[in-house]
């Protein structure tokens, strides 16, 4: 691993602290984000397939034994949030319905407070689980969902539902808890692979698969998604979810005409100090520093040309007046 120190770079310690990975990798350095990485995640198509995040955090990530796709999700939201806090700020608005007036609401979380969900058990030496169900006594191996389960299930053409056999009837899971288990679910009874584990799936009793939900909701891996908010119209409390998904760092297409406009700012005030290419390269929070003090620079000029021009006119007026 080799660093430019030409580019402005940092250490990310992982929530997971290694544990899911075979190297036991307890930490990242990564690059902050720049206008390079920007206007990829305005790509709307990059971002609804997955491909965007990944290939920004591949082109920032400086560690040579690790890529994206291998990152745990838990591990990608304390990068995503990260980059999001350093680049955009650490306060975020978001806006909830309220369920007790029905009025839309505003509130601010800070990211760099987030809690994150603490596991019940601690996986075993290999960053795994081991589950035996009560009813059909299988054997589960479990592990954390990663980045590279998430962007599997997009390339995957599968039904809406799985339906399990039970003795009082059918059960039909719809596809988001089906691939949340395949995700989940590394062997059943030895069986690695995918068609296997979702044949087996379909065996387990209504008992088993609560079980299964059960466990897998207390060894989550993560930040705490649901918080209380308070109306503010009505004033009363209700529990909101905020989503950190792979796309929390996904920008408007709008946002990229702003970046246009501030690398145009950066490089005509610079006067040849500064190029595109310097500015494009430029970690985001950097960028808005210098156009920060570009505009307190204008405005210092502004009001000195303005203070200028009341002068002369007052003088003007005095000698005037003495005529």
């Amino acid at each position: 691993m080799k660093f430019d120190l030409r580019k402005q770079f940092t250490l990310i310690n992982l929530p997971s602290e290694g544990i899911y990975y075979k190297n036991k990798k307890k930490s990242l350095y990564i690059r902050y984000l720049t206008a390079v990485e920007e206007n990829v995640l305005c790509d709307s198509m990059l971002n609804e397939s997955g491909l965007a995040i990944q290939l920004v955090l591949n082109n920032i990530i400086i560690d040579n034994d690790i890529k994206a796709e291998d990152l745990i999700l838990s591990d990608l939201q304390a990068v995503l949030i990260f980059l999001r806090s350093t680049a955009f700020g650490d306060d975020v608005e978001l806006s909830f319905n309220c369920p007790h007036c029905g009025q839309e609401s505003a509130q601010k979380i800070r990211l760099s407070s987030l809690d994150w969900k603490k596991q019940e058990y601690v996986p075993g030496p290999d960053g795994m689980f081991t589950v035996e169900l009560p009813v059909s006594n299988k054997i589960l191996k479990i592990k954390p969902v990663f980045f590279r389960d998430v962007l599997q299930e997009k390339e995957e053409t599968e039904d809406d539902y799985i339906t399990i056999k039970d003795l009082d009837g059918d059960i039909r899971i719809k596809k988001e808890s089906t691939s949340k288990l395949m995700s989940n679910i590394h062997e059943i009874d030895g069986v690695t692979d995918r068609e296997g584990i979702r044949e087996r799936l379909k065996t387990l009793s209504r008992k088993d698969i609560t079980l299964l939900k059960q466990f897998l909701s207390r060894n989550e891996n993560g930040v705490v998604e649901e918080y209380d908010f308070i109306c503010e119209y009505c004033h009363e409390t209700s529990k909101s979810k905020i989503g950190f998904g792979y796309n929390f760092l996904s920008l408007p297409l709008e946002y990229k005409q702003n970046v246009m406009e501030e690398l145009f700012l950066i490089t005509y005030y610079a006067k040849g100090g500064v190029t595109m290419d310097d500015a494009y390269n430029m970690p985001t929070f950097h960028r808005r520093w210098h156009l920060n003090r570009i505009k307190e620079e204008m405005d210092k000029r502004n009001k000195s040309e303005r203070d200028a021009s009341n002068r002369a006119r007052a003088q003007a007026r005095s000698k005037g007046m003495a005529r």
